[in-house]
């Protein structure tokens, strides 16, 4: 009886060092097609596709990371979003269980869907998210991708001062991974605003009332780790 419990003991063992061995290997993998999407989204997505069927059976941490990375992916070969609710799940599971650090690249990732639907209110509430986690977690990388999409945001509201400061900003993130490529999109993009600006006529109520939004959406940010874009907004005074 005794060498048979052994025998059992031994085995379970054995399966359960199988398994985190194999889940170890699996995580190593996903780690390496998250920087792959970086540079060749389409060969990412693919290797996304290969790994379906095996993430199936895996935690569910793993199971976020994987679609994190979809989302992400997909972001990245220009498929615009049209829901937001995988990638809401994902964060959410990433705010109770975040080992890895995932969390602010799925708030991120909330923030444009959001930006792709045209819902700007809820985009900036999570790019403001992304920004108030652990200073740590938030990448220069990441922070250029922020700026830059809130300063598109704004842009699309005619608060032409405001999207040059943000793609200022990004700029200078950019300049800080030594990003050139992000850095030349960056002034292509100041330089686009300021020629918008010189041309475009806009109703001073229209920006009021989009100013005061931005306001409201910060309000509801308003944590004990304050807002690192606010610090940055020039918003004019609404008189």
């Amino acid at each position: 009886m005794t060498k048979y419990f052994i025998f059992i003991t031994f085995l379970l063992l054995a399966l359960v060092f199988s398994c985190n061995g194999r889940y170890l290997s699996m995580k190593t993998e996903l780690d390496s097609i998250n920087a792959l999407a970086e540079s060749n989204a389409d060969s990412a997505a693919q290797l996304l596709e290969d790994m379906r069927e095996e993430i199936k059976g895996a935690p569910q941490e793993l199971i976020m990371y994987y679609d994190l990375i979809g989302v992400k992916t997909d972001d990245k070969r220009l498929i615009r979003h049209t829901s937001d609710t995988l990638i809401i799940r994902v964060a959410e599971f990433f705010e109770n269980k975040d080992e890895d650090g995932h969390l602010p690249e799925a708030y991120y990732y909330v923030g444009r869907a959001n930006s792709d639907m045209n819902n700007s209110d809820k985009a900036l509430f999570y790019y403001y998210k992304a920004m108030q986690c652990d200073s740590n977690l938030v990448t220069g990388h990441l922070k250029s991708r922020i700026y830059a999409q809130t300063g598109y945001i704004y842009l699309r509201n005619f608060l032409f001062e405001d999207a040059k400061n943000m793609q200022e900003m990004a700029y200078f993130y950019c300049k800080a991974e030594s990003d050139t490529l992000g850095m030349r999109y960056c002034k292509e993009d100041i330089s686009t605003i300021s020629i918008l600006e010189d041309s475009v006529k806009v109703d001073s109520t229209q920006i009021k009332a989009t100013l005061l939004k931005i306001m409201q959406i910060k309000e509801k940010n308003s944590e004990p780790t304050r807002c690192i874009l606010a610090d940055h907004v020039a918003l004019k005074p609404m008189v």
